[in-house]
């Protein structure tokens, strides 16, 4: 039974921290959005097109990479997400989407993303963005 109420509140404790990077993202509050990531973090970006970072480590480097983001895209909705815990009780899987548009381009910017995200204390220890490059190029007006 302890096991149990152990993982619910390790549930809870992840589903809280995704409601409140979300909420930072819709309000463009990213320059705190590494506040929830372990100082030796890594940020993935699988599908990440050529001339963007593939790969972040430390807490840094991804605020560093985050600060910049509210001057290339503004998010006027980002949905509530779906996670979808694992056996292993500091893995999920989060899905959610966002509808903005690129600054320079004022093209829209609407994209899913799927991610993969462990967590350890609370804090983000590594973050795998699974999102469709093509859609961002489109944005940034970098298509071919």
């Amino acid at each position: 039974m302890t096991q149990e109420i152990t993982l619910s509140a390790d549930r809870r404790a992840v589903q809280e921290l995704f409601h409140r990077l979300l909420e930072m993202l819709a309000q463009g509050q990213l320059e705190r959005w590494s506040d929830w990531f372990h100082e030796d973090a890594v940020f993935e970006f699988p599908f990440s097109p050529a001339g963007y970072p593939q790969r972040l480590e430390g807490k840094a480097a991804i605020h560093e990479h985050a600060k910049r983001l509210p001057g290339l895209l503004e998010f006027t909705e980002v949905s509530t997400p779906r996670i979808d815990f694992t056996l292993d009780p500091n893995v999920c899987i989060v899905r959610f989407e966002c509808k903005g548009r690129a600054i320079a381009s004022g093209k829209p910017y609407n994209q899913t993303y799927l991610c993969i995200v462990e967590t350890r204390e609370g804090k983000i220890t590594r973050y795998v963005d699974y999102w469709n490059p093509l859609i961002l190029l489109e944005a940034m007006g970098e298509s071919k």
